[in-house]
């Protein structure tokens, strides 16, 4: 025998804020990307899941950009279309796929502390 309840929901400002705050936590991680001041690119697994061509990719200062993704031997090569990257050389960066499709940089704690122009 099963029954049957009602129940009204009220949601107010509370809800909501901490509903946005979750729904910005949901993300996957594509993978880490290694960068090169050399090449002024990232390097990262083909296999990470980014398509080839020009991506918008928000940077580790959260300012969205255009990003052309080429692959190359076995590879992506990442690199920015506009300005310099801001990453230390040979340093590692997090690439992150959010719940809503977009795609950041979280770079390491080491890069976190500032870059050195080069």
């Amino acid at each position: 025998m099963t029954q049957t309840f009602e129940a009204e929901l009220t949601v107010g400002p509370k809800a909501i804020d901490a509903y946005s705050r979750l729904s910005y936590t949901m993300w996957f991680a594509l993978g880490f990307a290694r960068f090169s001041a050399i090449d002024n690119c990232l390097r990262i697994n083909k296999g990470c899941g980014l398509p080839s061509g020009t991506v918008q990719i928000i940077d580790q200062f959260g300012n969205p950009a255009l990003w052309t993704v080429r692959e190359a031997s076995g590879v992506l090569w990442i690199s920015k279309d506009r300005g310099p990257a801001l990453l230390e050389h040979e340093g590692y960066v997090q690439i992150i796929r959010t719940f809503d499709g977009r795609i950041s940089l979280r770079p390491s704690p080491s890069q976190q502390r500032g870059v050195t122009a080069i």
